[in-house]
């Protein structure tokens, strides 16, 4: 079972990818940040950075191909 600040974590790791619309490129930086310093504490942590990553990453993807 997650602890509340385990899913507090997961939480704002997904919010941390509203960034972009402040800093450029902050969807990367500041998901990766809370990712990677968190990882190893907990398996849900390393789930959810994990999948916000491949998101953003696929998202960026998706347009690069749209565009052209």
């Amino acid at each position: 079972m997650e602890t509340i600040t385990e899913k507090n974590t997961a939480t704002f790791t997904h919010l941390s990818a509203l960034t972009q619309y402040f800093i450029p490129f902050g969807n990367y930086i500041f998901p990766i940040l809370i990712w990677s310093s968190n990882k190893d504490k907990s398996e849900f942590i390393d789930f959810n950075g994990k999948q916000v990553l491949n998101f953003q990453l696929s998202m960026f993807l998706y347009s690069l191909v749209l565009a052209m």
